[in-house]
């Protein structure tokens, strides 16, 4: 799981970004209006949730980087849904929202 989620990291520009951008926004001149966070909760798996759509997306990005192969990628989704059967997933992602305004 690890290996799949740091090789999918670069898929961004930065990962890291949202602890770094407020004060690369100051520097150019922007103020901070609001920041906020939009969090998506999948603790269940099916085909209504968000990470349901995303799995084959990351086993595809992620397949033939850093020594990871089709066939680990295909087990590591695989073991996602069994968990989903299982009733032992969880599924969580924060999607960061920046509200800024350039003064005149």
């Amino acid at each position: 799981m690890q290996r799949i989620l740091t090789t999918f990291e670069a898929h961004c520009a930065d990962p890291r970004l949202p602890r770094k951008i407020v004060p690369k926004l100051r520097a150019v001149g922007f103020d901070l209006t609001k920041r906020d966070v939009y969090t998506m909760l999948n603790p269940e798996y099916n085909e209504n949730t968000y990470s349901h759509g995303v799995i084959d997306f990351i086993a595809s990005y992620v397949s033939g980087k850093n020594g990871i192969t089709a066939e680990e990628t295909n087990t590591w989704a695989n073991e996602l849904r069994e968990k989903g059967q299982e009733g032992d997933y969880f599924f969580s992602i924060s999607r960061y929202i920046f509200v800024v305004s350039k003064p005149a």
